[in-house]
């Protein structure tokens, strides 16, 4: 491996920078050089949360070149269009299908219908979430969901998992396993 470059883009609250960080020991782990870069905003407020991960042999510089990422990580379908302009032209997006609340009234199928036209895979992360029995687990099915591509072993995820997500851990092994499963039906 050369080099892996995610980008994950969601709003405050939904578990981005956990996202990102929980990606970034997974590589340590497994002794990769690791960079990793968060924008938060307003993101107290609901407002964007954008962050960047890259994972090598050697790595210079956190940030990503427009239209060379490898994946874009949406935690909200809105979002992930907003950033889509990263993604790399062999690129995959792998997107929750479900919605943030919004104050600004947009055709949510108008929305979906241009994911699915741009190739994004998605998953309707929130509610696979409150299946395993956590809502706020959805960020760890879009883990999973990407663990499928990564060449990370399953017991790296699981380890890192369990050493750092003490409360409802359970429940995010499990929502990382539906993630994978999900994963598998569109990949």
């Amino acid at each position: 491996m050369k080099k892996i470059d995610v980008v994950i883009a969601g709003v405050g609250g939904q578990g981005n920078l956990l996202l990102a960080k929980l990606i970034t020991l997974t590589a340590l782990a497994e002794g990769w050089a690791v960079k990793r870069s968060e924008i938060k905003g307003l993101a107290q407020r609901g407002g964007s949360v954008l962050s960047q991960v890259r994972i090598g042999e050697k790595i210079w510089s956190p940030l990503i070149e427009l239209g060379s990422a490898d994946f874009l990580l949406g935690l909200e379908p809105v979002e992930a269009l907003r950033n889509y302009q990263f993604l790399g032209p062999q690129g995959k997006a792998i997107v929750s299908s479900n919605f943030a609340p919004n104050p600004i009234k947009f055709s949510e199928e108008e929305i979906l219908e241009k994911a699915r036209s741009l190739n994004f895979l998605l998953i309707p992360a929130l509610d696979l979430a409150k299946k395993a029995g956590s809502p706020q687990s959805a960020n760890i099915v879009i883990l999973g969901a990407v663990s499928h591509f990564l060449p990370f072993a399953l017991s790296t995820y699981e380890k890192v998992l369990k050493e750092n997500l003490k409360r409802l851990q359970e429940e995010n092994l499990k929502a990382f396993a539906l993630g994978r499963e999900e994963i598998q039906k569109l990949a």
